[in-house]
């Protein structure tokens, strides 16, 4: 169960934000400004730790269409490439979380999401959510708590500076043995930046555990010769 746990516990600490809250026009364009670009090509993001320059994360965004309209799909690997979940985003309806899942090797949970926004709009939402799975006999829990900082923060990006979107994010989790019947909570806060133009550009997490900062930007031909080398 432990190794279970921590694996989950990871994923959630480095996480994509999400939220249920109201959702306000004017608080949804501001938002937008400071999402991923849609773009008909998949591109990579490529994060670092700065506290740990061994350490990487990469972001591949997708988009594409269906009759729900247009989605924006979030996957995210880690140093060896390998895919540790995905968020699908419907772009034209204020980001709500259409899927989310998770990937332990060839084996994936799907979490039940329901109404849920990818970033709060304005002031703070909650997000909850169960992963059903029965990975290895554990079930997950998971409640997010999320609030927009007022003050804006910035990005050095392509030797500009660039205005950030900071989300405080709460985390709480609860590993449940299903088997032996037992429990194991934790919870983690982080910073998540989204800079304007660009989508998430940082995570720093407040107990200075890891900073994971965007260092580059990659095109769907060069993430594939990186996968394959």
């Amino acid at each position: 169960m432990t190794r279970i746990f921590y694996i989950f516990l990871g994923i959630l600490l480095l996480s994509v934000s999400l939220s249920a809250c109201n959702r306000k026009n004017d608080g949804a364009e501001l938002v937008q400004k400071f999402m991923y670009p849609y773009s008909d090509v998949p591109y990579v993001y490529v994060f670092q730790d700065s506290l740990d320059p061994f350490f990487e994360m990469f972001e591949r965004i997708v988009t594409y269409y269906d009759p729900l309209g247009n989605h924006l799909l979030i996957e995210r690997y880690n140093s060896n490439f390998m895919l540790l979940e995905s968020y699908d985003l419907l772009y034209d309806k204020d980001f709500q979380v259409f899927n989310h899942v998770l990937y332990f090797g060839q084996s994936q949970i799907i979490a039940q999401v329901g109404d849920s926004i990818f970033v709060p709009w304005q002031g703070s939402g909650v997000f909850s959510s169960s992963f059903k799975g029965t990975t290895e006999g554990i079930m997950f829990q998971m409640k997010n708590n999320k609030s927009l900082i007022q003050e804006r923060g910035s990005f050095n990006w392509n030797g500009g500076k660039l205005l950030t979107l900071q989300v405080l994010d709460s985390i709480s989790t609860v590993a449940i043995d299903v088997r032996n019947n037992r429990e194991q909570p934790a919870s983690t806060v982080a910073v998540h930046e989204f800079a304007e133009g660009l989508g998430r550009v940082r995570i720093r997490t407040l107990d200075g555990s890891s900073n994971l900062v965007l260092k580059a930007v990659l095109s769907e031909s060069d993430w594939k010769k990186l996968i394959t080398k």
